[in-house]
C-alpha cells in the first residue's frame, strides 16, 4: 500500500499500531520491522515482517505474515495484515 506519509512517519505509525495490538518481540533489523503475534485460540506464534520504502513523494508499505507451524492458519495471517493496515488506511492507496 502507498501512503502520503514519509518513511519515518509511517515507521512510527506502524510501531505504534503493533504496540496497540499487543504484538511481542517487536524489533528492527536491517530496515525490516519484525514482530510476533500469538493467536488467541490455540496460542500459535506467527511472524510479521514489515518493510517501508520511499516512493512517489510518500511511502510504500510491504507486509508479510507467516505461521510457524502447520499449513492451515484459519485466516490468521490475513487477519494480522488487516489489523495492522486498517488503522493506517486514511491516507493510503491500495
Amino acid at each position: 500500500a502507498w501512503f502520503e506519509a514519509s518513511p519515518a512517519q509511517l515507521r512510527e505509525r506502524v510501531l505504534g499500531q503493533m504496540r496497540r495490538l499487543g504484538w511481542t518481540e517487536v524489533r528492527e533489523e536491517q530496515g525490516v520491522i519484525r514482530a510476533q503475534v500469538v493467536t488467541p485460540l490455540l496460542r500459535f506464534t506467527d511472524d510479521v515482517e514489515v518493510r517501508i520504502e520511499a516512493r512517489d513523494g510518500g511511502s510504500v508499505l510491504h507486509v508479510r505474515s507467516a505461521s510457524r507451524l502447520g499449513k492451515a492458519d484459519l485466516a490468521a495471517n490475513q487477519r494480522h495484515v488487516r489489523e495492522l493496515l486498517e488503522p493506517l488506511q486514511p491516507d493510503s492507496r491500495l
